[in-house]
């Protein structure tokens, strides 16, 4: 036997090998405490992600087809479906002196984060800088009305791009009516579901705080998801409570993390 066909028998080996260690663990690791079945983000990436990384590496197309979240179908039609994973284009758009080289920064910061925190395929892109419109200018307060912001936004985002997201970055200050209040300043805000967040500065503690606040609202209106459940003090979910506390969180509870997708 030439060495090439035993590399080859050696790698198809390895591979199964893979598969079925992996299918193991994709069902021991989703069986729940009753017996159903929940959504766990680390079964997923075994499965779909270690597993087609493997694949394509070693020159196995079909079976790296076939792992791809992009091209594999759900495996079932019921709210637990592993697959597909989500996919996401995320346009920063800076605003005002929020300048070109702090988005970028950003951007370093959200592409290194985000798949330690979420399952999926996240594109990040960088808009020119634009100036704040005079419409969304709240004068008694000195400053802008986040509402009219995302509301804005969602117009430039196509109705057909259903899997992209706009990310208001600016340093001014930003209001909303919430909490029995006509005039609220608010980090940050989203639809919930939507195209369109925004983030602000104003009220952080430090700019290393800014990558978790973007999350938080991409995941209200990317996914649709509410605030932490369980009100976890840790998870970059919990609801402000009009303070920051963003100090204490750099990831998901594992409550959120099976029930965000």
């Amino acid at each position: 036997m030439t060495r090439k066909k035993k590399t080859i028998i050696g790698c198809c080996v390895g591979l199964l090998l893979v598969i079925v260690a992996c299918a193991v663990a994709n069902r021991w690791l989703l069986q729940g405490e009753d017996g159903y079945v929940v959504k766990n983000y680390i079964a997923r990436r075994c499965w779909h992600k270690n597993v087609g990384q493997f694949a394509q590496k070693f020159g196995f197309p079909y079976f790296a087809t076939q792992m791809s979240c992009h091209q594999k179908e759900a495996m079932s039609t019921d709210a637990d479906t592993l697959c597909p994973c989500p996919e996401a284009t995320i346009l920063l758009q800076p605003y005002d002196d929020f300048t070109q080289k702090e988005a970028y920064q950003l951007e370093n910061e959200l592409a290194k984060h985000f798949d330690d925190i979420l399952y999926g395929t996240w594109t990040f892109k960088v808009l020119p800088t634009k100036k704040m419109s005079s419409q969304w200018y709240y004068k008694p307060r000195n400053r802008y009305r986040a509402d009219k912001i995302i509301g804005s936004l969602e117009h430039d985002v196509s109705r057909n791009a259903r899997d992209t997201v706009i990310i208001a970055l600016t340093h001014h200050d930003i209001s909303t009516s919430i909490h029995g209040q006509k005039d609220y300043g608010v980090m940050g805000l989203s639809h919930r579901p939507g195209h369109a967040c925004v983030v602000s500065t104003f009220r952080l503690k430090k700019h290393s705080q800014l990558w978790k606040l973007v999350i938080h609202e991409f995941i209200h209106a990317f996914f649709g998801y509410p605030h932490c459940p369980k009100d976890n003090t840790h998870c970059i979910m919990q609801d402000a409570h009009g303070k920051n506390t963003f100090d204490k969180k750099n990831n998901l509870c594992d409550y959120c993390k099976q029930h965000i997708g």
